[in-house]
């Protein structure tokens, strides 16, 4: 495991590639609720520290609790629509690799927390926003490399795959928006 966690850091693509062979799901899966716990951690310590926050204490906690379950079913539906749409798209499958890839490119996000964490102790707050944007970046970069070392894509190809989603239901809500608004007149 310390192997792999290496090899995210300083080889990624290498390292993705090896992941989409072994399919450590299990292990991919308990990393991916760790960053989890570990973001619901830092994200406690913050609203903790404001004034007035309602999110401190239990609500805090369990609202954390509530959003690992989501962000779970996330990285589930996310693996099941990109492993679609490159079946239908390239005829390439892989969505045990694809799900073990992306549950270990979350790793990052313990960074971001930590460090947005950091910042807000020191009364940075900006910096730390721009931290976690920079790592939050960096996991995207991560994702299409998990998409091209374990479908054996090129980066285009796995852009694509990533945008297609976020596209479809964009232009189907301005699609249903417009209807709406030309019913309303």
């Amino acid at each position: 495991m310390a192997d792999t966690i290496y090899g995210l850091f300083f080889q990624p693509a290498a390292t993705f590639r090896q992941i989409s062979e072994d399919k450590p799901l299990a292990k991919g899966l308990m990393l991916y609720i760790l960053v989890s716990l570990l973001g619901v951690l830092f994200n406690q310590g913050v609203e903790s520290s404001r004034d007035n926050s309602m999110l401190a204490g239990g609500a805090g906690w369990a609202l954390g609790a509530l959003s690992i379950f989501f962000t779970l079913i996330n990285l589930f539906v996310m693996t099941g629509v990109i492993s679609l749409l490159a079946d239908i798209i390239y005829k390439k499958s892989n969505p045990s690799g694809v799900l073990a890839c992306f549950s270990f490119a979350a790793l990052p996000g313990v960074l971001g927390g930590a460090v947005y964490y950091t910042f807000f102790l020191l009364g940075m707050e900006g910096a730390g926003a721009a931290c976690l944007f920079a790592v939050s970046l960096w996991i995207m970069v991560l994702w299409v490399l998990s998409l091209r070392e374990s479908l054996d894509l090129d980066t285009g190809q796995s852009v694509l795959l990533l945008l297609v989603p976020p596209l479809a239901v964009f232009f189907l809500t301005a699609v249903l928006l417009l209807a709406g608004l030309s019913l309303a007149w």
